[in-house]
């Protein structure tokens, strides 16, 4: 009851914020928007470690399929200048599956696991500045930088694994993993958490359709971009962890296209399709395999790319417009 009654006062505040927005529309110039949205997101986050001849010597593919988001955008405008915050998390539900992946000298793939996979806890913020440019009634384009900085953590379990390493395989030598020598295990976890931060700049084109239907594209790219991964390999004798740090340089993409309608003067309903791809960014590597705490490895390097593309449905709430 207690809960009803709040959700109740929340809609009669927003009722006369909206009154208030439409009797003072013309003087004020302000715009205040709130937009509630639920997505599913398809992806795969890569960790890739180079052996220190430079040959890629491991992988870990992280699914996301799918994550379940929620959250929520506020944008405000004063005239042409627009401010835009974004929030949203994940469900802890499972999300697909880990597949590790090892390689020899040669290029024999040697090692190959399967894990059951767990989103934990995954979180997303964004804030953009912009600049709305009429350049006539139905269309509109906007320049935007953004800064974006995600969460992202998962437990893989219940894994199981082929290993055809020399000290594995029935011959004594290195095997590839689908090889009838190769030995079978079930396998211990492993734990992943991955800092992202991005710098986005671009561009957003708005066209009003009908009165009713506008469509948007966004384009942009990372000038820089920040990421710092955890990956925490569970065992009974050797337990340890690897630690990766990148910086990339033009190597993020961030595109969009949304379609919304409006249902009356105070609510818009509407789909969003977004994607953000980026080329593998490479550098150093932490281990405490060898040490008692996470040391750098400095012969060797780490990698990390994404893959994600998200589709979302949403309503946006014109408190002032």
């Amino acid at each position: 009851m207690i809960f009803t009654k709040k959700i109740y006062l929340v809609f009669i505040i927003l009722f006369a914020l909206h009154s208030k927005g439409l009797s003072q529309e013309e003087s004020s110039g302000w715009t205040l928007y709130l937009q509630p949205a639920f997505s599913c997101t398809i992806g795969k986050m890569n960790e890739s470690i180079y052996s220190s001849k430079g040959y890629k010597c491991s992988l870990l593919e992280w699914e996301q399929k799918p994550l379940w988001n929620y959250g929520i955008t506020v944008f405000t405008a004063f005239k042409n200048f627009g401010i835009t915050a974004e929030f949203d998390s994940a469900l802890p539900v499972s999300c697909g599956k880990m597949y590790d992946s090892d390689w020899n000298s040669n290029g024999i793939k040697t090692t190959y696991s399967i894990h059951e996979l767990t989103a934990e806890t995954n979180l997303n913020t964004e804030f953009s500045l912009s600049y709305i440019i009429n350049l006539d009634r139905i269309f509109q384009i906007i320049p935007f930088v953004q800064a974006q900085y995600s969460y992202n953590s998962f437990e893989a379990r219940n894994g199981e694994g082929w290993y055809g390493g020399a000290a594995y395989s029935k011959t004594g030598k290195d095997v590839s993993w689908n090889d009838e020598n190769a030995a079978y295990y079930k396998v211990y976890g492993i734990d992943y958490l991955r800092h992202s931060f991005y710098l986005f700049t671009g561009f957003s084109f708005q066209l009003y359709i009908t009165e009713k239907i506008k469509t948007e594209l966004l384009l942009s790219v990372s000038p820089f971009t920040y990421t710092s991964a955890i990956d925490h390999h569970h065992g009974k004798y050797n337990d340890f962890r690897f630690q990766e740090i990148q910086y990339g340089y033009f190597s993020r993409f961030k595109t969009g296209i949304k379609l919304e309608y409006s249902i009356n003067s105070l609510i818009d309903a509407g789909m969003f399709f977004q994607a953000v791809l980026g080329t593998e960014d490479k550098g150093k590597l932490y281990s405490d395999y060898w040490t008692e705490k996470l040391t750098l490895v400095d012969n060797q390097k780490s990698g990390a790319d994404i893959q994600s593309y998200r589709l979302s449905l949403f309503v946006t709430i014109k408190i002032l417009k």
